[in-house]
């Protein structure tokens, strides 16, 4: 199961990567098999790298494994690596384990190389919240999750450390479900009955991989994701001018300028007044005829009608008017499922204003004509 989309972060031979709170290497087992790569882990639990020891072990025995690895214990405010080390830095599911956020993301920064790849995940706003309001012991249980992000307020402390954010998606919607079973039933009775059938289907869909399953991940994931993951990239460092160049490009005070530069013409301001002039009358309108007259047969003529002219201000301001929920999908979306949740949701929109827009139209011809 990855939150990380490598197809939106492609890694390269000679890229040295950091995956913080690599937990069981669930990442770490898909950037292995990269060819020229190397692969750090950094978990703060001593359980969570050996599992990730004995996924990699396993890994290695079916020669899975193409590129180096190695795993550390290290806390995610004090990484024990030199500045600019890293070519991708991952960090999933981390940052509301942590109380020193801030801390967090500048030691992630501090080891990017500049340019370098960054990816930060956590848990969704209203999925995470529902799980707090069904169960008490989900957010007080030691070591769980301690705070809630909103999307914006994600957005700004990432940008604040000096990232730029390139995209933002959703992952894991069939996974919500499962979690609003366990905080309901009892984060302790893992063998209640839902919640064992509905565990033993995720197994199932991770193992086997069914199509149908994946287009519901999909379809679901803008409305329903889990987890809200966002791909940055670490800003290069502007080039510092060089002061010696300026002293050596300086132009002597015995050089004069050109005299095209010091002879030049003064600005004349005519006094001619601005002429007017209006568009043409409509053939059926030198005689004295209607505007509509005209547009029966022509389409050129139908363009120049106010009426049509109101038509489509009103359909380009319904996209424009629209929620702004729909108007960012396209942006943070680039998969088909997220083409078809914004087309269902704008295409009713813009059939009433249309409607309503037409009708309008016929309002004022009548006017005109009448």
């Amino acid at each position: 199961m990855l939150t990380v989309d490598f197809r939106r972060t492609p890694l390269r031979a000679g890229n040295r990567i950091l995956d913080v709170g690599c937990g069981s290497g669930r990442h770490m087992g898909e950037t292995v098999r990269r060819s020229g790569t190397l692969t750090v882990g950094t978990d703060i639990h001593r359980k969570d790298l050996l599992d990730a020891r004995k996924r990699l072990s396993e890994l290695n025995a079916m020669g899975e494994i193409r590129g180096g690895c190695a795993l550390a214990a290290a806390d995610i405010t004090t990484l024990p690596f030199p500045d600019h080390a890293f070519d991708l830095v991952i960090c999933s599911e981390v940052l509301e384990h942590v109380p020193d956020h801030r801390a967090a993301i500048a030691e992630l920064v501090r080891v990017l190389k500049p340019g370098g790849g960054i990816v930060i995940s956590v848990p969704r706003y209203y999925p995470e919240k529902i799980c707090w309001i069904l169960s008490k012991a989900y957010r007080s249980t030691p070591g769980g999750h301690i705070r809630i992000y909103g999307r914006k307020a994600m957005e700004n402390l990432i940008m604040e450390s000096g990232v730029a954010l390139r995209e933002c998606c959703h992952a894991h919607s069939l996974h919500v479900p499962y979690w609003w079973l366990r905080c309901l039933l009892g984060l302790e009775r893992s063998d209640a009955l839902p919640v064992r059938a509905y565990h033993r289907f995720l197994l199932w869909d991770m193992m086997r991989r069914p199509w149908i399953t994946r287009f519901l991940d999909r379809l679901l994931n803008p409305v329903l994701g889990k987890s809200v993951v966002f791909y940055g990239r670490g800003k290069t460092p502007q080039a510092t001018p060089d002061p010696g160049r300026a002293s050596r490009c300086t132009v002597p005070s015995s050089i004069s300028r050109p005299e095209k530069e010091t002879s030049r013409k003064k600005k004349t301001v005519s006094n001619t007044p601005r002429v007017q002039i209006r568009p043409a009358l409509l053939p059926s309108q030198r005689n004295g005829g209607s505007p509509d007259d005209g547009m029966r047969g022509s389409r050129s003529n139908w363009a120049r009608d106010p009426c049509h002219r109101f038509c489509t201000s009103a359909l380009v301001s319904s996209w424009i008017s629209a929620p702004e929920w729909v108007r960012r999908r396209p942006r943070d979306e680039s998969s088909f499922s997220s083409v078809i949740f914004v087309v269902l949701s704008y295409i009713p929109f813009s059939r009433i204003l249309s409607r309503f827009s037409n009708l309008t139209a016929r309002f004022i011809r009548g006017i005109q004509i009448g």
